[in-house]
């Protein structure tokens, strides 16, 4: 389902074996309270939408072949050629900009 450009798939993959791992960890621990592997879905949920959802539009416009599409396609080039515009949706890459509500990660409690 991931369209290679940016790994952003691999990223979200990361991220979520590393929001899950502490939490397994410290549940096994019994070192946090009880109900905190409830939150995972709650927290990367949000972030593997954003990432379909993005690699999905990627996808319409890397394989544009209609003449609206590939008008599109030329439209989307030209405005991210401009920084400012183009900072902007960098910073929308979901796998590499989503962050987790903050939890209690035990490291920070002790």
């Amino acid at each position: 389902m991931f369209f290679p450009a940016g790994g952003q798939g691999m990223n979200l993959g990361i991220q979520d074996a590393t929001n899950l791992g502490w939490k397994l960890a410290a549940t096994l621990q019994d070192r946090v309270p009880d109900g905190l592997l409830d939150s995972y879905d709650t927290e990367r949920r949000p972030a593997a939408r954003a990432v379909i959802d993005n690699t999905r539009a990627q996808l319409a416009l890397f394989a544009a072949v209609s003449p609206e599409q590939i008008a599109l396609r030329e439209v989307w080039s030209a405005a991210l050629a401009e920084p400012q515009t183009n900072r902007q949706w960098a910073r929308r890459i979901p796998a590499s900009t989503t962050r987790s509500p903050p939890t209690p990660h035990p490291a920070r409690t002790r």
